[in-house]
């Protein structure tokens, strides 16, 4: 076996990047665990970004070994996408609080084109959980403009500690803040939902904001809304009619039904559509 490793070894550090990586691969399923495990460590280190990445990534089959951890934080301040979303992804495995912090970070870098790396940086988050990453997402909210993915993690970590902090940004028209407080749900976040929507349909808003709101009170399944939704049926906007019409769908019930029988002469052939696919 331990020949096996050598020659893979030497397939990493001479062969093509296809041949290199399939070897990482194959690497993983030797039996020498302690072994690979410190080659992979040391890959981290590599000149190539694919065996770098492979290598953050592999370790994520590694959760026994706490060495890690450190290494991994470390490659979270490289410079190529495919090693930082990487380590960012392996570290969520570990469930380590010694993370906490440097994926934290992450999310205030600006080098992120695609998002990829607050994605998982968010998601890893998610994993270790606990005091640790609620006290730096809190934290976070006091400041004067909190980071989207520190309100997008409260609302996936459902922390009802966070619902006042939201809903004085819903007034900024803050569209995470839609979404983390349809996460979080309760009649609270509901009720300052429902608020939001009425103010914007009469002093306006995006088209996209709009329509998120009423999303977002559909998810929550909030009856008091109706009346506000069936109002939004009156917005010019042909999307914002129609996501009203499916959230009434969605609620049902003779008030709903009784709206949406009166759109059945609207102009808008999509309008009518969405409204005979209800009804029909």
């Amino acid at each position: 076996m331990k020949d096996q490793i050598d020659s893979l070894a030497v397939i990493i550090e001479t062969g093509s990047t296809k041949d290199a990586r399939a070897a990482i691969t194959s690497l993983t399923s030797c039996e020498d665990k302690p072994k690979v495990f410190e080659l992979l460590i040391s890959y981290l280190k590599h000149n190539s970004l694919y065996i770098r990445g492979d290598a953050a990534k592999k370790l994520g089959s590694f959760t026994e070994y706490q060495g890690a951890i450190l290494p991994l934080i470390e490659a979270l301040g490289d410079e190529e996408d495919w090693v930082v979303t990487n380590a960012a992804n392996t570290l969520g495995y570990f469930k380590d609080e010694r993370a906490v912090e440097p994926l934290f970070m992450l999310f205030f870098r600006e080098d992120d084109p695609t998002r990829m790396r607050h994605y998982y940086a968010r998601e890893s988050l998610i994993a270790i959980g606990g005091e640790k990453v609620v006290e730096f997402a809190l934290k976070d909210m006091k400041s004067e403009s909190p980071n989207r993915n520190t309100i997008l993690l409260l609302g996936d970590l459902a922390e009802e500690r966070a619902i006042e902090s939201l809903i004085a940004r819903l007034d900024k028209m803050c569209s995470t803040s839609v979404y983390s407080l349809s996460k979080i749900g309760g009649d609270k976040a509901s009720k300052a939902l429902q608020r939001s929507l009425h103010k914007v349909l009469i002093h306006g808003s995006t088209h996209g904001y709009k329509i998120e709101l009423i999303n977002a009170l559909a998810r929550l399944e909030y009856d008091e809304s109706i009346e506000t939704i069936i109002k939004a049926l009156k917005v010019r906007n042909e999307d914002v009619k129609i996501s009203a019409i499916q959230a009434l769908g969605k609620f049902g019930g003779d008030r709903s039904i009784e709206a949406l029988k009166r759109l059945r002469k609207n102009k808008s052939k999509k309008v009518k559509q969405a409204v005979n696919k209800l009804l029909d």
